[in-house]
């Protein structure tokens, strides 16, 4: 006579069953895992890429208003001067150069290069420290720099337009002894160019034998 199923083979059979929902339930887990992992890793590599400027260089702090980055001297020479910066004199920024071989730090310079970015255009522009810049310049053909080595301290202040470059300009040499006609829209820029040419021409030349320095 028939007697049903074996209550051995059920019993199996619900073992098995418990088995494949283990199996599947550890399948679920390990394929979250590995899309959590996934993510973290396109997180990681998305902030790095944020904290990296071509030109900058490395991020190495947001404060808000301004960050501060480790750029090198061959990135920095791609950033434009700002429109309204005093006029760039090569003779200076040679005496610069030439004044760091006995100076205390021979391949840096103590404090901090300024720039501006606008926050719609992400133009930049530097707006201190052209003749430091420039005195680095002429140190890397004397070999006393690495051109590619990411070591000048560099502070960029996000900006809506060239009036708060303006401010930030006047801001910044407020306590520097800056002439007038260096201070934006205090002289027609026509009139500022023709006096800085005028006195680029007359820097160094010899009038009845006196050198004449501008």
């Amino acid at each position: 006579e028939f007697a049903g199923p074996d209550p051995r083979l059920k019993s199996l059979e619900g073992a098995l069953q418990a088995e494949r929902d283990e199996a599947n339930a550890l399948r679920n887990e390990i394929e979250t895992i590995r899309l959590e992992k996934e993510q973290q890793e396109e997180a990681a590599k998305k902030a790095e890429a944020s904290a990296f400027d071509p030109i900058l260089g490395e991020r190495i702090a947001d404060l808000g208003d301004k960050k501060l980055y480790l750029a090198s001297i061959e990135s920095l020479q791609e950033i434009p001067m700002w429109e309204k910066q005093r006029a760039f004199r090569d003779e200076r920024a040679k005496a610069i150069a030439s004044d760091k071989k006995s100076s205390v730090v021979k391949h840096t310079f103590p404090g901090i290069f300024t720039a501006y970015r606008f926050k719609h255009t992400q133009n930049i522009g530097l707006l201190d420290g052209q003749h430091r810049l420039g005195a680095l310049k002429h140190m890397t053909k004397n070999g006393l720099c690495d051109p590619k080595e990411r070591n000048v301290l560099i502070e960029v202040f996000e900006l809506n337009d060239g009036k708060q470059a303006d401010r930030l300009f006047i801001e910044i040499n407020k306590a520097e002894p800056v002439k007038s006609i260096d201070m934006p829209g205090e002289v027609n820029p026509n009139i500022k160019t023709t006096i800085d040419e005028a006195v680029d021409e007359l820097r160094g030349q010899e009038r009845g034998g006196i050198i004449i320095c501008v």
